[in-house]
């Protein structure tokens, strides 16, 4: 075993704190801001920054209206069944 790892590890353990007390800090901060989504809604796969109200049955996504629109907006994706997002056939999974 390497002599310095034993004396180096509270260090790594308090940066590794303070990282994930950025990573909470800045995640609350970015849902805080006015026009987001709150930390208890759905946020939209696309944009990841407004409320999400629809999911798409195929992508198996959900997306702000906005962002529906725009990405299924092409031939293809046209024919996607968009569904209200408490009207979905699946739970969402966990992240």
């Amino acid at each position: 075993m390497v002599s310095w790892l034993g004396e180096a590890k509270p260090v790594v353990d308090d940066l590794i704190v303070r990282v994930l007390k950025l990573r909470d800090e800045l995640s609350l901060s970015t849902a805080s801001r006015s026009g987001d989504a709150s930390e208890t809604s759905e946020v939209c796969e696309e944009c990841e920054d407004k409320n999400a109200s629809v999911w798409c049955e195929v992508c198996r996504d959900k997306f702000c209206d906005e962002c529906a629109q725009s990405t299924h907006s092409s031939k293809r994706l046209r024919q996607h069944p968009l569904v209200p997002l408490e009207k979905r056939s699946e739970p969402l999974p966990k992240v």
